[in-house]
């Protein structure tokens, strides 16, 4: 599924008609475009290779939408709750089925699932790039990180917004190594984690990213996230390349290697890379 399709260049449509000359069988390829002319380059080549189908999304009835989802489940949504979601997420659908999947998925008994609940679970859009490349970088997903990154960093999103979410979870990964070895029960680490009732974070999460970073890449992790606020406080990092410097050298610690400041800093010199 490809999104945002109507961005694809001149030469981009050209490539995608000649793999529609001989699609991959086992494939369906579905591309979302918005605001395409009629006549454009990528719809001609949809309409006379596959098919092309116009939808018209209205905000007012993807609460109705989002209940229907969760009765597909076997679940009933406070109304409160599917109002909460239509405007964290807006019109986005694929984002939006995503959101009832992770909610059915967490929801226990049989009482209708409430607001609290979908709010603990569902970020909202504004933020969602960002807690996806901290979900990236936790399961030591190179390719994934930087492909979410640089999608995130086209639309202008925060460096500072997105190094204060990976302080935060970092420093709650060294709590979770530190507190398990311990040998506290579940129970009492969500307690002393005051994870309230998001207790789920622990096998969502923290327990499948301390498989990948043990403890000393974490506190490393740690010192490289207060390093990168330092240089941006004092102007040693810029704001352009901060945000691609930091998740670079968090990767570059499970990979045993090491990201050198210079490139991130624009230093000509090799030996003053550090």
């Amino acid at each position: 599924m490809v999104k945002g399709a109507q961005a694809l260049t001149p030469s981009e449509v050209r490539q995608l008609e000649r793999y529609l000359d001989q699609p991959a069988e086992e494939t369906v390829l579905v591309l979302l475009a918005e605001g395409l002319r009629e006549g454009s380059p990528l719809l001609r080549t949809l309409q006379s290779k596959g098919m092309a189908k116009k939808v018209e999304r209205r905000r007012d009835k993807i609460p109705l939408w989002i209940k229907e989802r969760f009765a597909e489940r076997g679940l009933k949504v406070d109304g409160r709750a599917a109002v909460y979601m239509a405007e964290a997420l807006g019109n986005d659908l694929l984002a939006l089925e995503k959101a009832v999947d992770k909610v059915a998925q967490y929801h226990q008994g049989r009482d209708a699932v409430g607001l609290e609940e979908v709010v603990d679970l569902v970020t909202p859009r504004e933020n969602y790039q960002v807690y996806e490349i901290v979900e990236r970088v936790g399961t030591g997903d190179a390719d994934g990180s930087l492909r979410v990154l640089r999608k995130w960093m086209a639309r202008g999103g925060s460096t500072t917004h997105l190094l204060r979410a990976l302080s935060l979870h970092f420093r709650q990964l060294l709590l979770y190594h530190a507190l398990s070895r311990e040998g506290y029960p579940d129970a009492e680490i969500a307690r002393r984690m005051d994870l309230g009732s998001q207790t789920w974070r622990l096998d969502r999460y923290l327990r499948r990213h301390a498989a990948v970073w043990d403890l000393e890449s974490t506190a490393r992790a740690l010192f490289h996230l207060a390093s990168v606020e330092a240089d941006l406080k004092t102007g040693g990092l810029g704001e352009d390349t901060a945000a691609e410097f930091l998740v670079l050298g968090l990767l570059s610690l499970l990979a045993g290697t090491r990201t050198p400041r210079c490139r991130a800093r624009g230093d000509r010199k090799e030996k003053d890379c550090k």
